[in-house]
């Protein structure tokens, strides 16, 4: 049964520049009388500063003695933008969803189901890739597990191309099945909202 899953998406403030306290601490403190004689009243004149650094900023501060005090410029340094997805099926083609994602710093994605080319998950190159990482103790173990052959399988190009398309599509239907996405997705995805970096997880309750 399918379930709605939760996305998000972070965006960061526009990073501004640091106020210049040396300058506006004395200039506050300066007008602090009329300030406080204001109607609304403003009892702490450095609380001014934070009002200057609040968001949205305010455009400017006209003071009593007539200066006009600005927020803080934009520091020229690009806001970061996180997109992170749940658990999702076919949701990563809607348009609505990539125009609130696009351009993010990362992206962090659900995906299972992986499809392994026939030249890596067999053959002594797939033992070799699935076994670099394995402690010594551990080899013998891995080489008499189920499905690692030492033969190279080699029956022509076109038949290993058409078993291959027949298992993508398997795997593609069972994520589907479990409302998953696939590996291919996330990167289809990825490049649509031109992600910069991508992290791909799945975390089960298995």
């Amino acid at each position: 049964m399918a379930v709605p899953a939760i996305g998000y998406t972070l965006q960061e403030p526009i990073p501004r520049k640091p106020l210049d306290t040396a300058v506006l601490i004395p200039l506050l403190k300066s007008n602090a009388e009329a300030l406080a004689a204001q109607d609304p009243p403003v009892k702490h004149c450095l609380s001014l500063l934070s009002t200057l650094q609040s968001l949205p900023p305010p455009e400017s501060i006209t003071l009593p003695s007539g200066e006009t005090i600005h927020p803080p410029e934009p520091s020229g340094i690009p806001a970061r933008k996180l997109v992170i997805f749940g658990d999702c099926s076919g949701g990563t083609k809607n348009s609505t969803f990539q125009s609130m994602c696009h351009d993010p710093s990362l992206l962090v994605h659900e995906c299972t189901n992986s499809f392994i080319p026939e030249l890596i998950q067999r053959g002594k190159k797939g033992v070799k890739a699935r076994t670099r990482d394995l402690e010594p103790s551990l080899m013998e173990k891995a080489g008499t597990m189920k499905g690692v052959r030492e033969e190279e399988r080699d029956d022509g190009a076109e038949a290993r191309r058409q078993r291959e398309e027949a298992r993508k599509a398997e795997v593609r239907k069972k994520a589907v099945g479990r409302g998953h996405s696939t590996p291919d997705e996330v990167g289809e995805f990825a490049r649509d909202i031109r992600a910069r970096r991508v992290v791909i997880n799945h975390f089960s309750s298995m």
